[in-house]
């Protein structure tokens, strides 16, 4: 059985194959593209016109390797930018007629609980421990708490992401001081509603903006996740990275070892979601899984697939 996920993100499309072979589960295929679906979302309230062009080019491509994996299986799921953006349905059409599946809009309590699979897929040991889990994406912040044995309850949805919170506030080249608290501030307005339960000091942090953060601390040349999983952010680590970012424009941001260059610009708002959060609850560190959303889509598929299966299978050792 061969099977394609999809997250549609209002930063990133994310995509993956793959193959089952007993119990055993071999990638076939990820890739990443940097789309900016939302980029006008902050000012029109749409998907603009050049992220259509760019998402259609995306989305052939995703279309093209599933075709050539011989995919049989499909999901692909749509989050934040398209829950906000009133076009929402034009990209549904344009989607609908480039992948092998529609793509299924779903809400902050799934993409939540997506998330914890995800994570736990690529950290098993996080099966036995209760943890709050961060999700910082581009166009909202979930916060979820899970607990062995029960279903993770979605603690909060905020509508901050690395990419409306930079949008809003960022107008200078480095950005100024300034805006850098203004994100910090935005943020913390959105925190006081949420009731975090303190009941773990374990929090860990999926998606683009932690990964990126982990990347740039050890200085990667090139995208490894095997270095990426399990690493610790600690409230060190998020200040030295704030006086990197905010004291290089954006061209030599781009150059910065373990930067991805199309995130340069956003990667401070996505900084600024972490260091507040960090501040706001005493947060000794967030522990980094490279799977997020995406491997969670990977980990429910293959359960339903192997649903009998004595042996669950490994995602522990899956890269995507």
């Amino acid at each position: 059985m061969r099977i394609a996920v999809m997250d549609i993100g209002t930063q990133t499309f994310r995509a993956a194959a793959v193959r089952i072979d007993g119990g055993r589960v071999e990638r076939l295929f990820s890739c990443r593209h940097n789309v900016r679906l939302g980029e006008e979302l902050h000012r029109s309230g749409t998907i603009g016109a050049e992220a259509m062009e760019r998402a259609a080019l995306a989305l052939e491509q995703i279309a093209g390797m599933c075709a050539e994996a011989g995919v049989e299986r499909f999901r692909a799921v749509g989050t934040a930018v398209l829950r906000a953006s009133s076009n929402a349905d034009e990209f549904l059409a344009l989607a609908a007629e480039r992948l092998p599946g529609e793509v299924e809009v779903i809400g902050p309590e799934e993409e939540a609980e997506l998330a914890v699979a995800g994570a736990v897929a690529t950290l098993p040991e996080l099966k036995d421990e209760p943890f709050l889990l961060v999700d910082a994406g581009g166009g909202s912040t979930e916060l979820l708490y899970s607990r062995p044995g029960l279903r993770p309850r979605l603690i909060d949805s905020m509508p901050v992401g690395a990419v409306t919170l930079y949008r809003r506030h960022v107008h200078s080249d480095p950005p100024a001081q300034d805006e850098w608290r203004a994100m910090q501030h935005e943020v913390t307005s959105c925190l006081a509603t949420a009731s975090v339960v303190q009941t773990t000091r374990t929090w860990v942090a999926v998606g683009g903006t932690a990964c990126l953060l982990a990347s740039l601390r050890q200085g990667l040349l090139s995208y490894d996740p095997r270095r990426i999983r399990g690493f610790r952010l600690t409230g060190e680590d998020l200040a030295l990275t704030a006086e990197l970012l905010l004291s290089h424009n954006l061209e030599q941001r781009r150059r910065l070892p373990g930067m991805e260059p199309e995130r340069a610009d956003i990667a401070v708002a996505g900084l600024a979601i972490y260091v507040t959060l960090r501040r706001y609850f005493g947060i000794r560190d967030f522990l980094v899984s490279d799977g997020g959303l995406l491997m969670g889509l990977v980990a429910t598929q293959l359960e339903k697939e192997l649903h009998g299966y004595a042996e669950p299978p490994n995602t522990a050792g899956l890269y995507l």
